[in-house]
């Protein structure tokens, strides 16, 4: 017995067949894969059809991979029902690329052993409806690129997907850019490493529940939702993200995207932040007071375009490994003041067009003269900053990054009232009293907001602090 196919004479439809009849059909046998069995019909671009007759259901393939991928032609595929799968662990890239396929029909697939469903569909641009409900995902632990580029699906309902072995979902939904509606309410995501462009490009989607994602697991959470420009609130509450190191561009080009709490996030690890906030130009305020940034490199355009920004809590900021600030606040045009009072950086070795056209930016608070390296235009078009010395358009790098002779101001911020520092007492008389510097080892430092600081009392730079003795 053997799996074969047999081409019609125009090579537009591939007709498969297990019995022992190849050689009176004129039977073609497909060409091994190594350790990935057959790729069946792997880059057939004239291929229109395929159909699996009745026999093929005693064939119990273990592998899928690629089977149809690169298939552009491919509008049909009958008979899935005798295609058996009860033995086969791996659909990755299985319709891959398959840009011509507009339904298909897998309701008999058995997926009890499947493993891999990396890329399974992805780039199946004119795929508009697709049922997987009866899919069973228990054992899967790769979902990455899935679906990515399913530009015509209009909803997606994976509410009955398991997914707590999942360990990559990257890319997953990355550019399905018509999808309106996605059900992941069963999508739980303790395994999860890499939820990197996860939904990027989703420019339809305009809400997503993701409440029983948890990702004390994920590394990689960069571009996860870049470009959902439809997206008007986001509910990470349930997100942790303590293992995650780059969150860059997560949020970027999130237009619509009014409030965002982020106060659950645990950023302890993080080093990039390059572009996280770019271009969500419908917020108004965003509170990152909870954020650690000790290990954090790049933060280039964080805000960059954040245009109705008027508030920003930067207050737990500190910024002493960070290399690269260009463009950091680039086109915030609404944002009034910045509290970058306990924001040292250290090793920064650009600073370019830091603050360019913050043309509503009257005054940042910090203490510190920063060492910043490239500043060309780090101050561009700030026309109503003040600080030390009133604005000069002829000077905008940085030597006006200081409290003494620059634009930053040294003063503590306005706070309420129930948040204003206590009193300073009196020095104590006996100086025996006093600490001495080595008694500082065992204390921890506050600001004057009551936020943690990280570092001991050499990294702070001149100024107030609240300090605890351990």
């Amino acid at each position: 017995m053997e799996f074969y196919y047999v081409l019609s004479e125009d090579e537009r439809t591939a007709t498969c067949y297990y019995d022992d009849r190849r050689e009176e059909r004129g039977g073609i046998l497909p060409e091994a894969g190594g350790q990935y069995g057959c790729r069946l019909f792997c880059d057939f671009n004239h291929l229109k059809k395929v159909v699996f007759v009745a026999t093929c259901k005693d064939y119990c393939p273990t592998h899928l991979y690629a089977w149809f991928r690169g298939c552009r032609e491919l509008k049909e595929v009958i008979g899935l029902e005798n295609l058996n799968t009860a033995q086969t662990s791996d659909m990755d890239s299985m319709f891959k690329d398959c840009s011509s396929l507009v339904s298909i029909d897998l309701s008999s697939f058995d997926t009890t052993r499947v493993t891999d469903m990396c890329s399974m569909f992805s780039g199946c641009s004119a795929l508009s409806a697709l049922d997987l409900s009866s899919f069973d995902t228990t054992q899967v632990t790769r979902m990455c690129s899935m679906f990515s580029g399913c530009r015509a699906l209009t909803a997606l309902d994976l509410s009955s997907f398991q997914t707590t072995r999942v360990e990559n979902m990257s890319s997953m939904f990355s550019g399905c850019s018509s999808l309106k509606a996605l059900d992941l309410s069963s999508f739980n995501g303790r395994a999860v490493v890499n939820m990197e462009n996860m939904f990027s490009g989703c420019s339809a989607l305009s809400a997503l529940d993701l409440s029983s994602f948890q990702t004390t697991r994920v590394e990689n959470m960069s571009s996860m939702f870049s470009g959902c420009s439809s997206l008007k609130a986001l509910d990470l509450s349930s997100f942790n993200g303590r293992a995650v190191v780059n969150m860059e561009n997560m949020f970027s080009g999130c237009s619509a995207l009014s409030t965002l709490d982020l106060s659950s996030f645990d950023t302890t690890q993080v080093t990039d932040m390059c572009s996280m906030f770019s271009g969500c130009r419908a917020l108004t305020a965003l509170d990152l007071s909870s954020f650690q940034t000790t290990r954090v490199e790049n933060m280039s355009s964080m805000f960059s375009g954040c245009s109705s920004l008027k508030a920003l809590d930067l207050s737990s900021f500190n910024g002493r490994a960070v290399v690269n600030m260009e463009n950091m606040f680039c086109d915030c045009t609404a944002l009034t003041a910045l509290d970058l009072s306990y924001f040292y950086p250290k090793n920064a070795w650009s600073s370019e067009r830091m603050f360019f056209n913050c043309r509503e930016l009257t005054t940042i608070y910090c203490k510190a003269t920063w060492d910043c390296g490239c500043s060309e235009g780090m101050f561009e078009d700030c026309r109503k900053l003040r600080g030390a010395v009133p604005y000069d358009f002829t000077r905008t790098d940085e030597e006006m990054a200081n409290p003494e002779t620059g634009y930053f101001s040294s003063e503590e911020p306005n706070l309420p009232l129930s948040e204003k520092a206590p009193e300073k007492k009196e020095e104590p008389a006996n100086h025996e009293e006093q600490m001495t510097p080595n008694e500082f080892v065992n204390c921890s430092f506050f600001t004057m907001q009551g936020v943690p600081i990280e570092g001991g009392v050499a990294d702070l730079p001149a100024g107030m602090y609240l300090m605890k003795k351990d």
